[in-house]
């Protein structure tokens, strides 16, 4: 994440990224808390987790065409899929601003969200 933001080691070290994410949490609702702690320990509910259990793969409910993973929930080409990508960055880089997060950090998460992991695609 360093290198897309173009952070030195010395800055990417510097940031609090506890307390960051402690102060972000802290504005939403609990559920909302849970569900992006839940996504960020790769532990989130959706079809890839449930057929761990029950071993039923199933199709992404947007696009029909590839098993609900993760990876493909940040990447499906779908035109909904996409359109709520953008609604929820959008959303995301506004509360950031209104946090006040530091120009450096926010603009590391802005390319972040752009850029994301490599598509599976």
């Amino acid at each position: 994440m360093k290198e897309k933001a173009s952070l030195s080691a010395k800055q990417f070290d510097v940031i609090d990224w506890k307390a960051l994410l402690e102060k972000c949490l802290s504005r939403l609702s609990r559920i909302h808390q849970l569900t992006y702690c839940k996504l960020l320990h790769g532990i989130l509910n959706i079809i890839e987790q449930i057929n761990k259990f029950h071993g039923k793969p199933t199709l992404f409910p947007h696009c029909l065409l590839f098993l609900e993973t993760t990876q493909h929930i940040f990447h499906c080409p779908h035109l909904e899929t996409v359109k709520l990508h953008e609604q929820q960055s959008t959303l995301l880089k506004t509360k950031l601003e209104k946090l006040r997060t530091s120009p450096p950090l926010l603009d590391s998460i802005k390319r972040g969200i752009t850029s994301g992991p490599p598509s599976p695609f």
